[in-house]
Formats: C-alpha cells, sequence, structure tokens
C-alpha cells in the first residue's frame, strides 16, 4: 500500500519525491554556505596581493586563483537547480573540471612549493610532486570524458560515481601525505643544525659589539671629561703633532730653567704666547676607567624606537632562542595543516565507501572547503609577520613624536614653498 504524504495546499507527495526534495534543501543550504565561505576566502586573497609587505607575490596568485574557482564551481551547480533547461552533463563537468584545478593549485602549487623551498629547493621533491599531480590531472581529464549525470526528481544535479574519481581522490592523498612528510623532516633539521650555526654566529658578533662599546664608551668619557671650557683653552691645529711636540719640550725646558727670568713678563704675555699654552694629557688606555665614571652618567646617542624596541625585546629572551621559536612555530604549523589535510583526505575516502546520504561530491567539497580554509589562515599568518616586519623598519609610521616631527616639518615645507605672494594692487 503506498502512503503519500499531504502538503498544506491538499496535494499528495509520494515519498520518493518528498525524500528527494528534503536531500535538495539540504544541499541548497551546504552549498550556500561554501558558496560563503569560498567568496570570502576570495575577498581575502586579493587583499593579500595588494597588501605592500610582501614582494614575491608568485603564491599569492596561485591561492588567490585557486579561491577564485571555488565560486564558479558552486555557482554553476546553484544555477542548475533553478533552471531546469540546463544540461547536468555541462555542469558537472564545469564544477568537477574546476574543483579539480582548485585542488592542485592548493595542495601541489602553494604547499608543495613551500615544501619543496623548506628543503632548500629539493630536486627530488620537485620531481615527486610533478610527478604526482601529472598524474592527478591525467586522471581527472579521463573523469571528466567518462562523466555520466542525471537529474533528480526535484530538480538537482547528480552524477554517478566512477573508478576514475576513486583514484583521483587516493592521488590526493597521497600527496597530501608526502607533503606532510617533506614538512616533518624539514621540522627535524631545524631543531639541530639550524641551533649550532646561529649560536655560533650571534656569539661572536655579541663579542665583537662588546667590545666595540667598551672603546667607544671609554673614548666618550675621557673627552667629556677634557673638554675645553673656555676660549684660552684653544689650541690651533696646523701642523698638530709638530707644535704639540715643540710645546711640550720647550714648556718643559721654561719651567725647570732658573736663568730665564719668567717674573719680567706680565701675565697676559705669558699667556698669549703660544709657547705657554699647557699641552694636553695624553690619553689614557681604554682599560683604565676614570674616578668620575662612577659619578658622571656617559653620554649616549638617542637611539631609534625600532631598535629600543628590539632591545628590550632580547632582554626578556635571547635573539637565538627568539629566532628559533619563530621559525620552528611557522614549520609547526605548516605541517599541522598539511596533516590535517591527510585527515580531511582520509576521512573523504571512507565516506565516499560508506552508506549515507551525502555522495562523493558533497565529501570531496567538505574537503575542499577544510584545506581551503587552513590554506588561507596559514597565508594569513604570514602576511601578519610581513606587515610587522614593515612597521619595525619604519618607525616614523608608528611612532607618535618621530611622526609629528615629520608632519610638522612637511607643513612648514609647504608654507615656505606655497606662501601667497604679495600683490602689488
Amino acid at each position: 500500500k503506498s502512503v503519500y504524504h499531504l502538503l498544506g495546499d491538499g496535494s499528495l507527495v509520494a515519498p520518493p519525491f518528498f525524500d528527494d526534495l528534503s536531500t535538495t534543501h539540504l544541499a541548497l543550504v551546504i552549498m550556500a554556505s561554501l558558496f560563503t565561505v569560498f567568496v570570502r576566502n576570495t575577498t581575502l586573497s586579493a587583499a593579500f596581493l595588494w597588501s605592500g609587505g610582501v614582494r614575491k607575490k608568485s603564491l599569492l596568485y596561485t591561492l588567490f586563483l585557486s579561491q577564485l574557482l571555488a565560486p564558479i564551481s558552486i555557482l554553476s551547480m546553484l544555477i542548475a537547480q533553478f533552471h531546469p533547461n540546463f544540461d547536468c552533463k555541462i555542469i558537472m563537468r564545469i564544477a568537477v573540471a574546476s574543483a579539480g584545478i582548485s585542488f592542485s593549485l592548493l595542495i601541489s602549487g602553494t604547499l608543495g612549493v613551500k615544501a619543496y623551498r623548506c628543503l632548500d629547493n629539493s630536486r627530488l621533491v620537485l620531481v615527486i610532486l610533478v610527478i604526482l599531480r601529472t598524474a592527478a590531472i591525467i586522471f581527472l581529464a579521463l573523469d571528466l570524458a567518462l562523466l555520466n549525470s542525471y537529474r533528480s526528481l526535484a530538480g538537482r544535479c547528480y552524477r554517478t560515481s566512477n573508478s576514475m574519481s576513486y583514484t583521483f581522490i587516493i592521488l590526493l592523498f597521497v600527496e597530501s601525505l608526502f607533503v606532510c612528510l617533506c614538512f616533518l623532516y624539514a621540522v627535524r633539521k631545524s631543531l639541530g643544525s639550524v641551533q649550532g650555526r646561529i649560536t655560533v654566529s650571534l656569539s661572536l658578533d655579541d663579542v665583537a659589539d662588546s667590545h666595540l662599546d667598551i672603546q667607544k664608551e671609554s673614548i666618550k668619557h675621557y673627552e667629556t671629561a677634557h673638554s675645553r671650557r673656555d676660549r684660552w683653552d684653544y689650541v690651533p691645529t696646523v701642523n698638530y703633532p709638530a707644535l704639540f711636540t715643540c710645546r711640550s719640550r720647550r714648556t718643559q725646558s721654561l719651567s725647570y730653567d732658573p736663568s730665564i727670568p719668567m717674573g719680567g713678563l706680565s701675565r697676559s704675555e705669558r699667556v698669549h704666547d703660544p709657547e705657554n699654552v699647557p699641552s694636553r694629557l695624553p690619553i689614557p688606555p681604554l682599560a683604565t676607567k676614570s674616578p668620575l665614571a662612577g659619578t658622571s652618567p656617559i653620554p649616549r646617542r638617542p637611539s631609534s624606537p625600532a631598535v629600543s624596541s628590539i632591545s628590550r625585546m632580547s632582554q626578556y629572551m635571547p635573539r637565538v632562542a627568539l629566532f628559533r621559536e619563530v621559525m620552528r612555530d611557522e614549520l609547526f604549523y605548516t605541517t599541522f595543516i598539511t596533516a590535517s589535510t591527510v585527515v580531511s583526505v582520509i576521512m573523504t575516502i571512507v565516506g565516499v565507501n560508506s552508506v549515507g546520504p551525502a555522495d562523493h561530491v558533497a565529501w570531496m567539497a567538505f574537503d575542499w572547503a577544510f584545506i581551503s580554509c587552513l590554506v588561507m589562515h596559514s597565508f594569513g599568518r604570514v602576511i601578519r609577520r610581513h606587515e610587522n616586519e614593515a612597521l619595525l623598519q619604519q618607525p616614523s609610521v608608528w611612532h607618535r613624536s618621530l611622526r609629528t616631527d615629520h608632519s610638522t616639518a612637511d607643513i612648514s615645507a609647504e608654507g615656505r614653498v606655497r606662501s601667497p605672494r604679495p600683490s602689488f594692487a
């Protein structure tokens, strides 16, 4: 005995149509959500391209193209849902081709290239990635050629599964696993070798910098302690070594020769005579500290705000540990993304082979959106890091006093240049 569902207007609906209509409504909600996610990712990737913090933007262009193909694929499915006149085979080919190319750009074009660069441009990694991606593209082309589709009772376009689509998913899993292993190997290399190289180089730089700082502080302190106070301390700079030698010798001879009558000269004659100007004391060795060093502070040149902020950070965390932590954090995060990609592809394989309302297209769509969000978040971290580095390199952008001085100087210069000419009317 047949059972029908009674609608509010008195219509009777058969159970197959009612079930397909419920599935179609759920699919529309999911496709609308995915469309919103991919539009957001496309807008964000375009903002990454317009940002001036990154010079080499090849990966950003690849990311933008991969996200731009996603709304095209989903939009074609939505159009076919509300317009029954469109051929489902053409619509499904557009959707599958866009999704396959986007997957290729996400896995090989972004994560694969990053793994290739992290391993010092390894040719082995490049060759394996090219082989896997070429095989995936070949199977994708065969899948498009053998694709069959039909329209359901509620008007939704479906495609029949074949062996080519499953092979494409398996190749996607192998490629994701290989990229994840590459990042794991890069993390393993960064734990030991980088620490030794950076520690030696930075320790040598610290020794050289401390030696130069001691020399500069000693010279500055001596010049401050023996600075000239009035005009009588002036010593002519012409032929300075010769005058210094003669003055020292002749002054010493006059001081200890009792036969020369010094009392007959007036004070002004003795002072204005260049021979009677007292000689300067010799510069003490650099290791000798003056007794005034503990009482008078050593004058220092004002440093820029960027250098001061970096120095304050170095007081709380050594430079070696800071650099290693940032580098390892970036590698670990990218490794986590690739591992999550592998888990997502495994779930897709399990979901495709299991019995449920979602077909392999739905599982691929979930996997696609998940990988896209992870990659977008990873690139967002990189863009923010580049913007922070650019901000530290240009302290006048964020330091208030420098920005105020710069604005005042610009206004003054503009006022001098654009001052109104006097009229003689």
